[in-house]
Protein backbone atom coordinates (compact mmCIF):
# COMPACT_ATOMS: atom_id res chain seq x y z
CA UNK A 1 0.00 0.00 0.00
CA UNK A 2 1.34 3.48 -1.24
CA UNK A 3 0.57 6.64 0.89
CA UNK A 4 0.10 9.86 -0.63
CA UNK A 5 -0.25 13.66 0.64
CA UNK A 6 -1.47 16.61 -1.07
CA UNK A 7 -0.94 19.90 0.38
CA UNK A 8 -3.55 22.57 -0.49
CA UNK A 9 -2.00 26.49 -0.73
CA UNK A 10 -4.36 29.51 -0.69
CA UNK A 11 -2.41 31.72 -2.79
CA UNK A 12 -5.23 34.15 -3.23
CA UNK A 13 -5.98 37.10 -1.55
CA UNK A 14 -9.50 35.88 -0.77
CA UNK A 15 -10.02 35.06 3.27
CA UNK A 16 -11.98 31.83 4.03
CA UNK A 17 -11.18 29.44 0.99
CA UNK A 18 -12.57 26.21 1.36
CA UNK A 19 -11.60 23.42 -1.29
CA UNK A 20 -13.19 20.22 -2.20
CA UNK A 21 -11.08 16.75 -3.02
CA UNK A 22 -12.75 14.54 -5.71
CA UNK A 23 -11.65 10.96 -6.82
CA UNK A 24 -11.77 11.25 -10.38
CA UNK A 25 -14.55 8.34 -11.54
CA UNK A 26 -13.86 4.91 -12.13
CA UNK A 27 -14.93 3.37 -15.35
CA UNK A 28 -18.36 1.27 -15.14
CA UNK A 29 -19.34 -1.10 -17.78
CA UNK A 30 -22.59 -3.25 -17.55
CA UNK A 31 -26.00 -2.50 -16.64
CA UNK A 32 -26.50 -0.61 -19.55
CA UNK A 33 -23.50 1.48 -18.17
CA UNK A 34 -25.27 4.21 -16.24
CA UNK A 35 -23.84 7.46 -15.24
CA UNK A 36 -21.12 6.98 -12.81
CA UNK A 37 -21.46 10.11 -10.60
CA UNK A 38 -18.60 11.59 -8.40
CA UNK A 39 -19.05 11.98 -4.74
CA UNK A 40 -17.01 14.57 -2.40
CA UNK A 41 -14.55 12.83 -1.09
CA UNK A 42 -13.43 15.64 1.17
CA UNK A 43 -13.94 19.48 2.21
CA UNK A 44 -11.53 21.66 3.94
CA UNK A 45 -12.13 22.76 7.15
CA UNK A 46 -11.62 25.51 8.69
CA UNK A 47 -11.56 27.77 5.48
CA UNK A 48 -7.96 28.61 5.35
CA UNK A 49 -6.97 32.12 5.10
CA UNK A 50 -4.58 33.59 2.49
CA UNK A 51 -0.86 32.55 2.62
CA UNK A 52 -2.24 29.28 5.04
CA UNK A 53 -2.42 25.69 3.65
CA UNK A 54 -4.34 22.32 4.13
CA UNK A 55 -2.81 18.90 4.06
CA UNK A 56 -4.48 15.48 2.69
CA UNK A 57 -3.07 12.01 3.51
CA UNK A 58 -4.58 9.63 1.55
CA UNK A 59 -3.45 6.24 0.15
CA UNK A 60 -3.78 3.42 -2.41
CA UNK A 61 -6.19 1.53 -1.16
CA UNK A 62 -9.82 0.59 -3.06
CA UNK A 63 -13.28 -0.21 -1.32
CA UNK A 64 -16.29 -1.51 -2.95
CA UNK A 65 -19.63 -0.28 -1.23
CA UNK A 66 -23.16 -0.71 -1.04
CA UNK A 67 -25.59 2.42 0.23
CA UNK A 68 -28.34 4.61 -0.21
CA UNK A 69 -29.03 8.07 -1.48
CA UNK A 70 -31.14 10.81 -0.76
CA UNK A 71 -33.13 10.54 -3.77
CA UNK A 72 -36.59 8.95 -4.66
CA UNK A 73 -34.37 6.89 -7.05
CA UNK A 74 -31.19 6.78 -7.84
CA UNK A 75 -32.06 6.07 -11.53
CA UNK A 76 -32.18 10.41 -11.03
CA UNK A 77 -29.34 11.02 -9.02
CA UNK A 78 -28.30 14.44 -9.35
CA UNK A 79 -26.22 16.91 -7.83
CA UNK A 80 -26.24 17.88 -3.95
CA UNK A 81 -28.22 14.07 -3.38
CA UNK A 82 -26.19 12.54 -0.09
CA UNK A 83 -24.77 9.05 -0.47
CA UNK A 84 -24.66 6.88 2.80
CA UNK A 85 -22.60 3.53 2.91
CA UNK A 86 -24.34 0.56 4.69
CA UNK A 87 -21.74 -1.73 4.16
CA UNK A 88 -18.24 -1.94 2.47
CA UNK A 89 -15.20 -3.87 1.51
CA UNK A 90 -11.65 -3.66 0.03
CA UNK A 91 -10.76 -5.00 -2.82
CA UNK A 92 -7.76 -6.21 -5.16
CA UNK A 93 -8.08 -4.71 -8.48
CA UNK A 94 -4.62 -4.02 -9.73
CA UNK A 95 -2.73 -7.83 -9.06
CA UNK A 96 -1.10 -9.11 -11.72
CA UNK A 97 -2.38 -12.34 -11.18
CA UNK A 98 -5.53 -11.25 -12.60
CA UNK A 99 -7.51 -12.52 -9.22
CA UNK A 100 -9.02 -9.51 -8.80
CA UNK A 101 -12.64 -9.33 -6.64
CA UNK A 102 -15.96 -10.13 -7.44
CA UNK A 103 -18.35 -9.12 -4.96
CA UNK A 104 -22.41 -9.49 -4.41
CA UNK A 105 -24.73 -6.98 -3.25
CA UNK A 106 -27.79 -8.88 -0.84
CA UNK A 107 -31.25 -6.91 -0.81
CA UNK A 108 -29.85 -5.79 2.72
CA UNK A 109 -27.22 -4.12 1.12
CA UNK A 110 -24.36 -6.70 2.92
CA UNK A 111 -21.18 -7.52 0.64
CA UNK A 112 -19.86 -10.50 0.35
CA UNK A 113 -16.89 -11.48 -1.60
CA UNK A 114 -17.63 -14.68 -3.88
CA UNK A 115 -15.09 -14.86 -6.01
CA UNK A 116 -11.80 -13.64 -7.63
CA UNK A 117 -11.86 -14.04 -11.19
CA UNK A 118 -11.83 -10.31 -12.25
CA UNK A 119 -9.33 -8.70 -14.68
CA UNK A 120 -6.66 -6.75 -14.08
CA UNK A 121 -7.15 -3.23 -13.25
CA UNK A 122 -10.57 -3.98 -12.27
CA UNK A 123 -13.60 -5.14 -9.92
CA UNK A 124 -17.12 -6.32 -10.10
CA UNK A 125 -19.84 -6.14 -8.16
CA UNK A 126 -23.12 -8.00 -8.52
CA UNK A 127 -26.94 -7.06 -7.54
CA UNK A 128 -28.85 -9.71 -6.30
CA UNK A 129 -31.98 -10.13 -8.72
CA UNK A 130 -34.51 -9.64 -5.70
CA UNK A 131 -33.73 -5.71 -5.43
CA UNK A 132 -36.75 -4.22 -5.22
CA UNK A 133 -37.17 -1.76 -8.18
CA UNK A 134 -37.39 1.29 -8.51
CA UNK A 135 -35.22 2.24 -5.36
CA UNK A 136 -32.98 4.46 -3.80
CA UNK A 137 -30.05 2.13 -3.79
CA UNK A 138 -26.73 2.95 -5.02
CA UNK A 139 -23.31 0.79 -5.42
CA UNK A 140 -19.80 1.91 -5.81
CA UNK A 141 -16.03 3.07 -5.25
CA UNK A 142 -14.93 4.18 -1.69
CA UNK A 143 -11.86 5.30 -0.32
CA UNK A 144 -10.16 6.26 3.07
CA UNK A 145 -7.75 9.09 3.83
CA UNK A 146 -5.89 10.00 7.23
CA UNK A 147 -7.79 13.83 7.27
CA UNK A 148 -11.18 12.39 8.80
CA UNK A 149 -10.44 9.47 9.93
CA UNK A 150 -10.02 5.95 8.05
CA UNK A 151 -13.52 4.92 7.59
CA UNK A 152 -14.38 4.44 3.88
CA UNK A 153 -15.68 7.66 1.95
CA UNK A 154 -17.95 7.43 -0.83
CA UNK A 155 -16.02 8.58 -3.77
CA UNK A 156 -18.45 7.29 -6.75
CA UNK A 157 -21.90 6.21 -7.30
CA UNK A 158 -23.68 3.99 -9.55
CA UNK A 159 -27.36 3.40 -9.55
CA UNK A 160 -28.09 -0.07 -8.22
CA UNK A 161 -30.30 -2.23 -10.50
CA UNK A 162 -31.84 -6.11 -9.54
CA UNK A 163 -29.26 -8.76 -11.55
CA UNK A 164 -26.87 -6.35 -12.83
CA UNK A 165 -22.88 -7.15 -12.87
CA UNK A 166 -20.81 -4.15 -13.09
CA UNK A 167 -17.38 -3.93 -13.70
CA UNK A 168 -15.56 -0.82 -12.03
CA UNK A 169 -11.93 -0.14 -13.79
CA UNK A 170 -10.61 2.63 -10.81
CA UNK A 171 -8.71 5.51 -11.49
CA UNK A 172 -6.45 6.65 -8.54
CA UNK A 173 -6.22 10.50 -10.14
CA UNK A 174 -7.31 13.21 -7.85
CA UNK A 175 -9.33 16.26 -8.29
CA UNK A 176 -8.88 19.58 -6.40
CA UNK A 177 -11.23 22.56 -7.04
CA UNK A 178 -12.60 25.50 -5.03
CA UNK A 179 -16.09 24.38 -3.42
CA UNK A 180 -18.21 23.95 -0.25
CA UNK A 181 -19.58 20.77 -1.25
CA UNK A 182 -20.23 18.32 2.10
CA UNK A 183 -18.10 14.98 2.20
CA UNK A 184 -20.63 12.41 0.95
CA UNK A 185 -22.55 14.84 -1.35
CA UNK A 186 -22.89 14.14 -5.18
CA UNK A 187 -20.88 16.66 -6.96
CA UNK A 188 -20.13 17.27 -10.89
CA UNK A 189 -16.39 16.63 -11.97
CA UNK A 190 -14.57 19.54 -13.23
CA UNK A 191 -14.27 19.94 -17.57
CA UNK A 192 -10.91 17.56 -18.06
CA UNK A 193 -8.15 20.59 -18.71
CA UNK A 194 -10.18 23.16 -16.26
CA UNK A 195 -8.43 25.71 -14.96
CA UNK A 196 -10.48 26.44 -12.19
CA UNK A 197 -9.58 22.83 -10.95
CA UNK A 198 -6.09 20.85 -10.50
CA UNK A 199 -5.82 17.12 -11.05
CA UNK A 200 -3.19 15.18 -9.08
CA UNK A 201 -2.30 12.31 -10.71
CA UNK A 202 1.48 10.30 -8.90
CA UNK A 203 3.82 8.66 -11.01
CA UNK A 204 7.07 7.36 -10.36
CA UNK A 205 8.54 8.28 -6.91
CA UNK A 206 6.70 11.16 -6.78
CA UNK A 207 4.12 10.78 -3.38
CA UNK A 208 3.36 14.57 -2.91
CA UNK A 209 1.57 17.17 -4.63
CA UNK A 210 1.60 21.37 -3.64
CA UNK A 211 -1.96 22.62 -5.07
CA UNK A 212 -1.97 26.05 -5.29
CA UNK A 213 -4.74 28.21 -6.17
CA UNK A 214 -3.53 31.26 -7.79
CA UNK A 215 -5.05 35.05 -6.82
CA UNK A 216 -6.59 34.90 -10.65
CA UNK A 217 -8.73 31.61 -9.42
CA UNK A 218 -6.24 29.09 -11.64
CA UNK A 219 -4.50 25.93 -9.71
CA UNK A 220 -0.40 24.95 -9.79
CA UNK A 221 0.67 21.25 -9.05
CA UNK A 222 4.29 20.65 -8.50
CA UNK A 223 5.07 17.39 -7.51
CA UNK A 224 7.89 16.05 -4.77
CA UNK A 225 9.22 13.20 -3.16
CA UNK A 226 8.95 12.93 0.24
CA UNK A 227 10.71 10.45 2.77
Amino acid sequence: MSAFTIIIENQTTTDGRTYNILAAPPLVSGGANPPVRPVTWHQTFPPLPPGSQAEFVFTDELFAFAGTADASSSAALQSSDTIVIRSSAPVRWNSRFNNSSQLAVGTDLSLREYASAAARGSFQVTADASHPTPNNRVVGLARTHDSDGRDPVPVAAIELKPGVTYTLSPSLAVWVLGGVSSVGDIQDAPIPGARDAALVEFSGAFNTAIVRERNNGTFQVEYRVQG
